[in-house]
């Protein structure tokens, strides 16, 4: 399975299984399935589907608009709470990604 292709599945499983860290955002629960030598690649990968997503704030450790201080007041309760207007933007972003990654979508991504 190509490094895309693991990248995808693990955003697809944070979707229907739910995260594996409440307390984490997407970055911390992807990073659960890769080792630390690809983890530099893995954040680059990240910032370009963060900087592609049109509600980016422009912050790469704090992409839903609203910052670090909307995540400290959402966190845990609300993080993932597609009721909550954080976790609305958390759960859009997260099916952003997972269609920026998908095999498909990233390989016209790259010959582009």
């Amino acid at each position: 399975m190509t490094f895309i292709n693991r990248l995808h599945a693990q955003l697809v499983q944070i979707k229907t299984a739910g995260p594996k860290f409440n307390g984490g955002g997407i970055c911390y629960n992807v990073d659960f399935a890769f080792v630390r030598l690809e983890l530099p690649a893995l954040e680059v990968l990240r910032e370009q589907a963060f900087a592609a997503w049109p509600k980016f704030s422009g912050d790469e450790n704090y992409p839903i608009p609203g910052g670090e201080e909307a995540f400290d007041e959402t966190h845990r309760e609300n993080m993932w709470n597609p009721e909550h207007p954080y976790g609305a933007l958390r759960l859009e972003l997260l099916d952003f990604m997972i269609d920026y990654f998908s095999p498909e979508n990233f390989k016209e991504k790259v010959s582009a």
